[in-house]
């Protein structure tokens, strides 16, 4: 693969009049990824401030077959959005602030907060019908990797609604697209990892959404019955539901004698909360603000953004399976779960709305399995390590599909992305050889046939 030399830099340099940046500090930010398993090897960091830099820089790669990897805020946990050797780091995290509210959608840039948008949309009493935990993640990151949250036992992921993009391609064009013009482009961007192109801004579906809602937890000691009461709730059409695993206190980490299993529910409506199912305990139904329901999780971000976690290991981990494997495994996962990994897993129900690149297993009743540790010591990520790998093989090995920005070993093949992508498989090579005909987006990659790339 060619690779970026230092007189390249400078020609660009002296051509476009836009400086690099080329010192040890930079460089080292751009090759650090949060979840401390791999290290980037960018030669330079490029940081467009507008859409021109952007296309100038692009033009000048693409005609001279210089690979780049695009970057945000660099919160990618597997390495995903890291530069392989030779190439450039293309921070878009100043690139577009636009942020603008229709009357049921709202306009933002690739760089604006999930926050931003959120607080904007409450303004007019309206929501993504999905929105991620992490509201400090950017659009663009998001929208390039699918995004779950709550809503997704009805609403499925934050790429199935995407009413429309601005596309930054390879060659610097800018391109606009929906269900009507250039659609193909479209479902390449929605869960492309970055290998098609940059979300330059995206329309996303707002809907109608109340002041407040009724909260209230259920709390289970029997994984069957758990797994079974989230079915339950999501048929009631419950709007937003929530599925962990506690083995410790969430807040303090102190342990728990015993796994305590949760299901946390929320809606509108005080009345869909009321029903009773199975052999449960309960917190009393309370009300609680709709942005606060929304940052309910900024302690624990904030938590795991500060020392020592923030300088620890998160080897995040999902993956789709249906209802059926989780049911039979469920037990065998918990009681091997190691607890230096985090005071709680994650599983619940996935509604099966998501953009094409998107993998899911098929059928109805799809649940996530994740791990969204707050961070793991260096001496625990062996045995933390070891139990993720069995876990993986465990649900693929009956048809799950990793989440595609989830941890991964760092050994891959072209036979893991064929079986991971199955029937879509050449699909993605189409739109590869397509929109980057010289292999040059991206870091960690999937491997086109007959283009010479890294792979995962």
């Amino acid at each position: 693969m060619i690779q970026w030399k230092q007189f390249q830099i400078e020609q660009f340099e002296k051509q476009s009049g836009f400086q690099l940046l080329r010192d040890s500090q930079s460089i080292e930010a751009g090759n650090k990824d949060f979840g401390g398993l791999h290290k980037g090897q960018a030669f330079a960091v490029f940081k467009p401030v507008n859409l021109e830099q952007a296309q100038v820089f692009l033009m000048y790669a693409t005609r001279h077959g210089l690979p780049v990897a695009i970057r945000c805020h660099g919160l990618s946990q597997a390495g995903q959005s890291l530069a392989r050797e030779g190439q450039v780091l293309l921070d878009v995290s100043a690139l577009n602030y636009e942020l603008q509210l229709k009357t049921n959608t709202i306009r933002a840039g690739c760089s604006v907060s999930w926050a931003d948008i959120i607080l904007r949309s409450l303004r007019a009493n309206k929501l993504p019908p999905v929105f991620p935990y992490n509201t400090r993640l950017s659009l663009g990151g998001v929208l390039s990797v699918g995004g779950l949250g709550s809503a997704s036992a009805q609403q499925g992921t934050c790429v199935a609604h995407v009413v429309s993009l601005q596309v930054l391609k390879i060659d610097g064009t800018l391109v606009y697209c929906d269900e009507r013009h250039n659609s193909d482009l479209m479902d390449a961007v929605l869960a492309g990892t970055g290998q098609f192109g940059i979300i330059y801004s995206a329309e996303l579906q707002l809907q109608p959404v109340s002041e407040k809602l009724y909260t209230r937890n259920l709390y289970f000691t029997d994984a069957q019955k758990w797994l079974e009461a989230q079915f339950v709730w999501r048929d009631k059409k419950v709007k937003y539901m929530e599925a962990n695993c506690l083995f410790a206190d969430p807040q303090n980490f102190s342990p728990l004698e015993q796994p305590l299993y949760r299901i946390s529910l929320a809606d509108e409506e005080e009345s869909l909360l009321g029903v009773e199912h199975g052999e449960c305990s309960e917190e009393p139904i309370e009300h609680i603000s709709m942005e606060d329901y929304v940052f309910r999780h900024e302690a624990r971000i904030t938590k795991m953004m500060s020392p020592p976690y923030v300088n620890y290991y998160h080897p995040w981990f999902e993956c789709y399976a249906r209802r059926e494997v989780i049911t039979a495994y469920i037990s065998d996962l918990v009681n091997t779960y190691p607890r230096s990994l985090g005071p709680m897993l994650h599983c619940f129900p996935v509604a099966r709305r998501h953009a094409r690149l998107f993998q899911m297993p098929e059928g109805q009743d799809i649940m996530t399995f994740n791990i969204l540790t707050p961070g793991v010591a260096p001496d625990d990520m062996e045995e933390c390590r070891n139990w993720i790998l069995k876990a993986d093989a465990l649900l693929r090995k009956h048809g799950g599909k990793r989440y595609i920005s989830s941890w991964i070993a760092d050994a891959q093949n072209q036979e893991y992305w064929q079986q991971h992508y199955g029937v879509d498989w050449e699909l993605w090579q189409r739109l590869k050889h397509r929109y980057d005909p010289q292999d040059l987006w991206g870091g960690r990659k999937p491997k086109p046939q007959n283009i010479e790339s890294d792979i995962l």
